[in-house]
């Protein structure tokens, strides 16, 4: 495992959130940092895990609203 002096920021974990949500690959220095640091990997994935629950949320109060009958 290479040391690495800093992580990677919460808008740059963000960023790869939604490059791999968009079906993208990450640019490689991301993906790099992602794999060798325990840290960065564990708010990434705290940080997928909240978006997609917030994504499933508001899917769910979405199709709640706008039922069949109403659209």
């Amino acid at each position: 495992m290479k040391h690495r002096a800093h992580h990677l920021h919460d808008e740059r974990l963000f960023d790869c959130y939604l490059t791999e949500r968009g079906g993208d690959v990450l640019d490689p220095p991301a993906a790099e940092h992602l794999a060798d640091c325990a840290d960065c990997t564990a708010r990434y994935a705290a940080l997928t895990a909240f978006m997609e629950t917030l994504r499933r949320d508001g899917e769910a109060e979405a199709d709640a609203v706008f039922t069949p009958d109403r659209l």
